[in-house]
């Protein structure tokens, strides 16, 4: 498995993989171990790195015990959450007041456990304004909420200015392109709310590149 650092373009240390928590005296797993993600995970990981996400660090900042990637839409929050021996959750939560990354209250959407098609499925998920998103929430899965006492120390990674906004360009582009063939197909009536928003979208990627 890749060291946090290596997942967020920071240089990798080598590290215990198991502390103690401070609260409890317990062993506390790391995500460093001696052992690399499979290479097509290893990808996998770069593209979500590549797509804009904020990354939290949460423990030591070059052996952290969970790592959360957080991308921020106005009303939703896309979250994948690695936790050791190599779980992957991923949700898109609903942005309420005074959210917290570590504790959604409400999602939409969630996956997890296996690495490979968890962050598969987070990468495919379609833009929030998709006509067919769901719009029934529920309460989070157990490991897409991190315990307070893993949570500190957490160091926050933004993305690099060039890869800030590649999530939202690319899937708004991705939706303009499949709207414009419902409306085509004759999927998508004139006027529609979906319409509409494949008019905005369009205008929004007009000349812009991921």
């Amino acid at each position: 498995m890749r060291s946090a650092r290596e997942m967020t373009g920071e240089p990798a240390v080598p590290l215990q993989s198991v502390d103690a928590t401070p609260n409890t005296g317990q062993p506390t797993r790391r995500l460093t171990t001696k052992y690399q993600w499979p290479g097509h995970v290893d990808a996998l990981l770069r593209r979500v790195a590549d797509d804009g996400f904020l990354f939290y660090l949460c423990g030591d900042r070059g052996d952290p015990a969970v790592l959360v990637a957080a991308y921020y839409w106005d009303r939703h929050v896309d979250l994948i959450t690695i936790t050791p021996p190599g779980r992957v959750t991923a949700v898109r939560a609903i942005r309420e007041a005074s959210f917290d990354p570590f504790a959604p209250r409400k999602v939409v959407w969630a996956y997890g456990n296996d690495p490979e098609p968890t962050l598969l499925a987070a990468l495919n998920l379609p833009h929030p304004d998709h006509p067919d998103h769901p719009a029934s929430s529920f309460e989070p899965p157990r490991l897409a909420v991190v315990p307070a006492h893993l949570q500190r120390p957490t160091t926050v990674k933004a993305p690099e200015p060039w890869r800030a906004g590649n999530r939202a360009r690319r899937l708004e582009q991705a939706l303009a392109q499949e709207l414009a063939t419902m409306r085509e197909a004759g999927l998508v009536p004139d006027g529609g709310t979906a319409l509409r928003a494949a008019v905005v979208v369009t205008n929004r990627t007009a000349g812009s590149s991921v």
